[in-house]
């Protein structure tokens, strides 16, 4: 394996210990903080949230059932399809989202605060299409 590679894994480790650290406070993931910063002044499907957060149907479909029992999300039938279910925030989870936003951006500084702003749009950008082509 090269050393991009290899570097690459340390570094998606690295952050996912350190944000999911800060975000077990909260009793929270980072997908789950991901799904709640979605989920802002905005009801959306499990369709539409999968197509927002790359989260694949299956784990989101657990993810928003935890959301919903730790009361962060709640969930409704759709007026057009009863088997569809649209989730919006509760007040909880409106409330948490806050100090979730703290908390992504005391990591974003930690991590990528040397950066410029084009410096870091050129990182998203290039780790974008590697995603992508994986």
């Amino acid at each position: 394996m090269d050393y991009l590679t290899c570097l690459l894994i340390d570094c998606g480790k690295k952050a996912k210990t350190s944000l999911t650290k800060e975000l077990k406070k909260l009793n929270m993931t980072c997908r789950q903080a991901l799904v709640l910063r979605s989920l802002d002044q905005v009801v959306l499907s499990a369709k539409q949230l999968t197509s927002l957060t790359t989260i694949d149907k299956a784990t989101l479909s657990v993810m928003l059932k935890k959301m919903t029992d730790h009361g962060f999300v709640n969930a409704s039938c759709s007026d057009v399809d009863k088997r569809e279910k649209h989730y919006q925030l509760t007040n909880k989870g409106q409330n948490i989202l806050p100090q979730v936003t703290i908390i992504e951006d005391r990591f974003k500084k930690q991590v990528f605060g040397n950066l410029s702003d084009r410096e870091y749009e050129i990182l998203k950008e290039t780790l974008t299409l590697v995603k992508d082509n994986l």
